[in-house]
């Protein structure tokens, strides 16, 4: 009964998945008692993904690691461009509320970070620097390059 249950559940990950990021996109004051949890919310989203993936999956992964290596570029990438430069927007905001709070009252005169993420030409630089510097490391070395 409960294997049942639990492979039931488990089918149905993906969708768990999508129904609570379309909640929380939506409706995100419905979710905002998550927030102090997302980090182990997201541990567990991505250990049950990983759980009801079967094993022939990764192989595949292991086979075009470009693939795997694109993908993870682009989440760099984005998360680097968007979610983190949005957080050092928003940091610059609290920063001068904090000021003048500090002006009226005593306040802690610490500042927060203001400069997290990159501009999408900081972005694009990296990317290419990235670039040049493997093919520079697979010219000097291409020994490290021959597939075993």
């Amino acid at each position: 009964m409960f294997n049942r249950v639990c492979d039931r559940l488990s089918g149905l990950m993906m969708v768990w998945v999508i129904l609570a990021c379309a909640a929380g996109y939506l409706w995100p004051s419905t979710l905002v008692w998550l927030s102090p949890h997302l980090e182990w919310l997201f541990m567990l989203t991505m250990l049950g993904i990983g759980i009801v993936t079967p094993p022939k999956d990764f192989s595949e992964i292991v086979k075009r690691p470009k693939i795997v290596a694109l993908g993870m570029l682009a989440l760099i990438m984005i998360d680097a461009q968007s979610v983190r430069r949005a957080a050092g927007m928003q940091a610059r905001l609290l920063n001068q509320m904090a000021e003048e709070i500090y002006r009226n009252h005593k306040f802690s005169p610490e500042k927060l970070v203001e400069f997290l993420g990159h501009t999408r030409l900081e972005v694009l630089m990296g990317l290419l620097l990235g670039v040049a510097i493997a093919l520079g490391v697979h010219a000097a070395f291409p020994v490290w390059a021959v597939a075993p």
